[in-house]
């Protein structure tokens, strides 16, 4: 899937609220060193049926979780590294107002989910 960034933000712009944050990392032999990040925004947590929007962070190299103590929307704005020749990063990620979260990965999937 192409990065469109003007999708992701509307998305994001439209939800903000950390539902869920999930670290994985794959165990296959080939990628060892593979970490995927899910974080699921929600636009209102208390509501069951409410907008929620999946980002999915794959092939993380490295990232950093600030203080998500406090119940406030987060912003997350895409810097597109590619041309900056850094090995495996291709996208940052990060809610630069807060300082919630911080992702350097390879490749960012996004999509509206019903739970």
């Amino acid at each position: 899937m192409k990065l469109e960034k003007s999708k992701l933000y509307e998305m994001v712009r439209a939800t903000g609220y950390i539902e869920t944050l999930n670290l994985s990392r794959s165990m296959e032999e080939k990628s060892a060193k593979e970490y995927n990040i899910t974080l699921v925004l929600s636009a209102c947590p208390y509501e069951k049926d409410d907008l929620r929007v999946e980002l999915k962070f794959n092939e993380v190299t490295d990232f950093k979780i600030g203080n998500i103590n406090n119940f406030y929307k987060i912003f997350i704005e895409v810097s597109d590294m590619s041309d900056c020749q850094l090995e495996g990063i291709r996208y940052i990620a990060e809610d630069v107002e807060h300082g919630t979260i911080f992702v350097q990965c390879n490749e960012i999937q996004y999509k509206y989910i019903k739970i």
